[in-house]
């Protein structure tokens, strides 16, 4: 009877946390719901303990944001791209990596937002990557082949 209580009420609290979650990418991204967001994706992977956030770290997201929203990014691809990048961390980590200036970068073993900030061209250049090949266009001479 008391372990039903409790499963009871597990249930009910991952119900309402995904509820939330929903909402939020509902919501105008802020650096402080990116950051949460972040975390959430953290624990949900787990991760375990997400790197330390500095004053710095907040700073820096916030002209990601900024960045970002400048070169068409709307609030809910914010959380596309955090879900993305989780996806993918594997296979960024494979790559050879280049921070924003071109200089050599080695990634995290997990995510870290100072990765991204640091890396954030090509990280989004391998992510939309992913996205392209997801619809197979077809070539030209693929093209001129079927007429």
């Amino acid at each position: 009877m008391l372990n039903d209580a409790i499963n009871r009420a597990k249930n009910t609290y991952q119900q309402a946390k995904a509820q939330e979650q929903e909402k939020r990418k509902q919501r105008p991204i802020t650096k402080s719901g990116f950051i949460q967001y972040f975390y959430e994706l953290y624990e949900k992977h787990d991760y375990g303990t997400p790197p330390p956030i500095t004053k710095d770290t907040i700073n820096k997201v916030s002209g990601l944001i900024r960045v970002l929203k400048s070169n068409g990014y709307e609030s809910k691809d914010f959380y596309e791209l955090l879900d993305k990048l989780f996806e993918k961390w594997y296979e960024l980590k494979s790559r050879d990596i280049k921070t924003n200036n071109k200089k050599q970068y080695i990634l995290d073993d997990k995510p870290n937002l100072m990765d991204l900030i640091n890396c954030r061209n090509q990280i989004l250049q391998v992510l939309e990557e992913g996205v392209k090949e997801g619809t197979e266009e077809k070539t030209l001479f693929e093209l001129w082949e079927e007429d």
